[in-house]
């Protein structure tokens, strides 16, 4: 995926990385050098600029409902105001939660589908993916005007 991104890179173009996973940051490190990577939670990171654009792969559904919505308040302070917000999920994953989860996975997916649908009027585009593996769905986010917290106190 970040070959993919880095291949279709402009020379003004800059990829920045954030991920927690000690090894996977050792291992991009070895195959880009020349990307800046961030050992860290989103939520730790507090960068001297904002990005016009962030890609996530998080698996969101498999996240405690408070921890998706402080990673989408963090993400939506961390774009410029004309920013956009790119995540993909795979189709079945929360198929499969949805149905075969237990009574709490079944009400955490929920939540964050409710989280989700508050966000339903920042979506510019939502693309399936059919032919990946497993099948994803993209999801392209604009900035909301107001940043707030998504979930009922």
């Amino acid at each position: 995926f970040t070959a993919q991104l880095v291949a279709q890179m402009k020379p003004e173009d800059s990829l920045e990385i954030v991920e927690l996973n000690q090894v996977f940051c050792t291992h991009l490190r070895q195959q880009f050098p020349q990307l800046k990577i961030h050992e860290m939670s989103i939520l730790d990171y507090d960068p001297p600029q904002t990005y016009d654009c962030i890609l996530s792969g998080l698996p969101l559904a498999n996240f405690p409902a408070d921890l998706v919505d402080a990673i989408y308040q963090k993400i939506f302070q961390l774009l410029r105001p004309d920013g956009h917000f790119v995540i993909f999920h795979y189709i079945a994953l929360r198929e499969i939660l949805a149905r075969v989860g237990n009574k709490k996975t079944r009400k955490q997916l929920g939540t964050i589908l409710h989280i989700e649908h508050q966000l339903k009027d920042l979506i510019l585009s939502q693309t399936r993916v059919h032919f990946n593996v497993p099948p994803a769905i993209v999801t392209v986010r604009k900035r909301p005007e107001v940043i707030q917290k998504l979930l009922p106190a």
